[in-house]
């Protein structure tokens, strides 16, 4: 069996090497693509509309609630000592009654408040969630290394360099204070197509 020549056995491992380089490249391309979608999706998604406006409600709600308590807690406060709580018999306005009124009031506040805790909690749970899957979707996009030295408003502006401005590499990398490489990387990577 004839033995290869040097020559040969580098020329196929290269092709070999190029080979899998394609696909690598096919593949990242291919879960780039999938993960702004994902990305994407879930920005515009009306699930997250949906928690942030609960969310948003819940707060104003509890504000509110923490608002009127104290007010009616002070105000029943305020009559006790002075000893003019009225009778049931007495009530003529919205903001008069009896002190099983101002009770039930602060009764049902409490439950309110109860249920907004309880909701602010689970809101708390759901974003706990998306930052965790967040971190995932980081991991799979191949960012689990060391922190990015640019950030997204960084990129952004290496990309009005580069297309608005028409900047040279080597200008946007001595402006940004990087390699040139790492503007070629960021520039490449960011494509929109």
């Amino acid at each position: 069996m004839p033995r290869k020549k040097k020559d040969e056995i580098i020329s196929e491992l290269t092709q070999q090497i190029e080979t899998y380089q394609k696909w690598l490249k096919d593949e990242t391309n291919k879960n780039a693509e999938l993960m702004g979608r994902a990305d994407e999706s879930f920005v515009t998604s009306q699930y997250r509309k949906q928690l942030e406006d609960e969310r948003d409600l819940f707060k104003r709600l509890y504000e509110a609630q923490q608002s009127s308590y104290t007010k009616l807690k002070a105000k029943y406060n305020q009559m006790a000592k002075q000893g003019t709580v009225p009778e049931e018999s007495a009530i003529d306005g919205p903001d008069v009654g009896t002190p099983g009124m101002y009770e039930g009031l602060i009764r049902e506040n409490n439950e309110l408040r109860a249920r907004l805790e309880s909701s602010l909690e689970k809101n708390e749970m759901l974003m706990a969630e998306i930052v965790s899957y967040r971190d995932r979707l980081s991991k799979l996009r191949g960012n689990s290394g060391r922190p990015a030295k640019l950030s997204q408003e960084d990129i952004a502006r290496i990309r009005e360099l580069r297309f608005d401005r028409k900047m040279t590499l080597r200008q946007i990398a001595e402006e940004m204070g990087c390699s040139m490489g790492l503007v070629h990387k960021l520039i490449n990577e960011h494509k929109v197509d």
